[in-house]
């Protein structure tokens, strides 16, 4: 699957209601990182963190930059 389908999978719901989420674990992640992208992923916008603490909460990856 390319890009730009998996983008569209993102955004549709499939037959059962349910997102489509990629799988994480095709890519080595912190665990930060793979945690910040699932509660993004919430169905539920209030559970969604905002940018400001995405971005503190992924501070650690800035580490040795």
């Amino acid at each position: 699957m390319n890009l730009a389908e998996t983008v569209e999978r993102v955004k549709s719901r499939s037959d059962n209601g349910l997102s489509y989420r990629p799988d994480l674990t095709v890519v080595k992640w912190e665990e930060s990182v793979s945690r910040c992208i699932q509660d993004c992923w919430s169905d539920d916008p209030e559970i969604r963190p905002d940018f400001k603490y995405c971005r503190v909460r992924l501070k650690s990856m800035q580490k040795g930059l």
